[in-house]
């Protein structure tokens, strides 16, 4: 299968190379979560957080957002809008903070 006289290459064993595009698109899913919930968290994009982390890299982690202390956690606030009108669509946007913070 394939353009006339190209021949098909693949850099590895076949199911090496699915295993490795599992485990890619895990990884991109867990990126994926971490823009969103930084989103959530700061309420910037993920480029706009990039260029504040750079700024001040010991100022804006993930720590310096919420208060632990031993025995309870205070989560931070929901930084995004409940919902957002798009063609005179409500589309509700929850924040999951409240769900995965520990």
């Amino acid at each position: 299968v394939g353009y006339p006289a190209v021949t098909l290459f693949v850099p590895g064993p076949l199911d090496q190379m699915k295993l490795k595009e599992i485990k890619n698109g895990r990884l991109a899913m867990l990126a994926f979560i971490g823009m969103v919930m930084s989103a959530q968290v700061t309420g910037k994009g993920p480029l706009a957080a990039l260029s504040e982390h750079l700024d001040d890299p010991l100022g804006t982690t993930i720590f310096s957002r919420a208060v632990v202390i031993p025995g309870q956690a205070v989560a931070p606030e929901c930084a995004i809008p409940p919902s957002v009108e798009f063609n005179g669509i409500t589309i509700p946007t929850p924040c999951f903070l409240d769900a995965l913070w520990p």
